[in-house]
């Protein structure tokens, strides 16, 4: 059976940029912290901020929620993120705001 081919609104395709010598300078220590970085990069705006929500890191990934969050953690102790904590106007919680710094 022939595969479809990816259907999109415009003919660019979207990618993510990562800097080579960030990838190769070993700041990320292992997979987990790798593909939790390039889609946090994916999400990414021109500021290099995002706010995913973990349960949609999690799904894209393939990575337990668990996982994300002890990731995001190590990836904020070793400076390469900061969450900043949202809240909504009638104070729930709202996904975080992540800033990268690579």
């Amino acid at each position: 059976m022939a595969r479809k081919k990816n259907q999109l609104d415009t003919d660019q395709r979207p990618f993510v940029m990562a800097y080579h010598d960030f990838l190769k300078s070993g700041l990320l220590d292992n997979h987990y912290q790798i593909v939790v970085f390039i889609y946090l990069k994916m999400f990414a705006d021109d500021n290099n901020q995002c706010y995913p929500s973990i349960k949609k890191l999690s799904k894209l990934s393939k990575i337990s929620v668990h996982k994300i969050k002890i990731t995001l953690a190590e990836l904020e102790s070793k400076g390469i993120i900061a969450k900043k904590n949202r809240t909504r106007l009638d104070g729930g919680k709202s996904s975080n705001l992540y800033t990268l710094y690579d």
